[in-house]
């Protein structure tokens, strides 16, 4: 069996790609497993097999293996056949090694392939535009280019968001990384895995190419605006009631007081001396004064947030905790999507509720400065460690020792959002009224 060193490096940087690929797909690479880097000798061994071509030696008398060099430009192999053995065999190997659902992983390795062979195109379009051409340009240097823009492409929050969606089982988005996969293959196979072939109807190839990748964007955008209506309209369903039945608390007891006004203004002026009126004006007074924290509540600019705020205290309340907020910020005037504050308050909220025992107190902070806004969140816990602080943001993580941040997708979440409007994620320890506070937060 014929293995020369430049058919190694290939199929090495071939399954160099489909790892990159896979592990951003289906894994969490902040979080990556020891375990999780067996899979590219597994990878690499795929496409090795997948380039093995047999054929009769009259000298040998026998058969006789060899690795082709030329047709594996685009892909890790050159006919439709061992296209669809590699996909199976990688989609059987995905279901396997990452345990993920069924349908995730068959669109999610159908996504895999047409990132896969866009990169590699991009990469030979790139080269024949520019007057490059030879061996080393479209054999080597055009899989290093394709793995070094994989690496920068599928680490950003546009893949994290398909990614998520694919997961989450969305048709739209399942359907249209299906059809372009196969629209890719079949267009492939058209031209016989042959790149010369592609490159020589340039205007096709390329036309065809950037059709796909402007029409997919162009979904994705719809579809991502779509979904941010339907959680606005969720939101609005779920939290809208709570703070109107909040002002109709108030406006009941707005009337209650009126009726009690005039009775303490008859009190004042039957009462035989000042102590009795004071005492009579005293237990008038008793349970129709607002809170401070419905003041604050009722006086944030987005009824959506206050609806949600206001749920969270009646949710520790439950629970016997305080929660004290100190609201001197106007979200409705930073450029953060109510949505994204929802979500954001919500972890950290839930994440100080669950953390937080019976008598505890939990502060929340929003401030405005120089049109950004901060929140923080602060809960009495034992002091957390710079490390333990940041990996708590990663997805996944887990400790024993505190519920509270055991799964780590909530403050993973908030990171991703954090990312997408260049903000910044704060936290620290606090000595507040003589106890160590956790306080996590961020800066929009």
């Amino acid at each position: 069996m014929a293995l020369t060193l430049s058919n190694s490096i290939q199929i090495i940087l071939d399954g160099l790609l489909l790892f990159l690929c896979c592990t951003q797909m289906f894994g969490e690479p902040a979080i990556m497993k020891a375990k999780d880097y067996f899979l590219l000798p597994l990878l690499v061994l795929y496409c090795g097999i997948a380039r093995i071509s047999a054929a009769v030696s009259v000298d040998a008398e026998g058969l006789f293996f060899s690795f082709t060099r030329y047709g594996y430009e685009i892909l890790p192999v050159d006919n439709l056949g061992f296209l669809l053995f590699l996909f199976l065999i990688i989609m059987l190997t995905n279901s396997l090694w990452f345990k993920r659902e069924n349908g995730y992983t068959f669109f999610g390795t159908l996504g895999v392939f047409a990132i896969f062979i866009m990169l590699r195109e991009i990469c030979a379009i790139l080269f024949y535009v520019c007057g490059v051409s030879g061996d080393m340009w479209m054999l080597y240097v055009g899989r290093f280019l394709s793995v070094g823009l994989g690496i920068l492409l599928l680490r950003n929050s546009p893949f994290e968001w398909l990614k998520e969606n694919l997961k989450d089982g969305n048709l739209l988005i399942r359907l249209t990384v299906g059809n372009t996969a196969i629209i890719l293959v079949l267009f492939i196979n058209l031209f016989g895995f042959d790149l010369s072939n592609m490159l020589s109807r340039l205007p096709i190839t390329a036309g065809i190419l950037g059709i796909l990748i402007v029409g997919d964007l162009l979904l994705m955008l719809w579809e991502q605006r779509r979904i941010q209506e339907r959680k606005r309209i969720d939101m609005l369903e779920q939290y809208i009631p709570v703070i109107e039945e909040l002002i109709t608390q108030v406006r009941a007891r707005q009337h209650e007081y009126n009726n009690r006004l005039l009775a303490i203004s008859a009190a004042v002026g039957t009462a035989e001396n000042l102590e009795q009126a004071k005492e009579q004006v005293n237990q008038l007074i008793q349970g129709v004064q607002m809170s401070e924290i419905d003041r604050e509540i009722l006086s944030c600019d987005s009824k959506i947030i206050g609806g949600m705020l206001y749920s969270k205290i009646k949710q520790a309340e439950a629970k016997k905790i305080e929660v004290r907020t100190e609201l001197n910020a106007q979200f409705k005037k930073s450029p953060v999507q109510e949505a994204d504050w929802i979500e954001i308050i919500g972890i950290l909220m839930d994440n100080a509720i669950e953390a937080s025992t019976p008598l505890d107190a939990i502060l929340m902070r929003a401030e405005m400065s120089n049109g950004h806004v901060s929140v923080l969140v602060s809960n009495p816990h034992e002091a957390f460690t710079n490390t333990q602080f940041v990996q708590m943001f990663h997805r996944g993580y887990t400790t024993k020792k505190n519920s509270s941040y055991a799964n780590g997708h909530g403050l993973a979440n908030i990171r991703k959002i954090v990312e997408h409007y260049h903000g910044k994620i704060i936290t620290r320890n606090e000595t507040i009224e003589n106890k160590n506070h956790v306080t996590i937060g961020v800066l929009l």
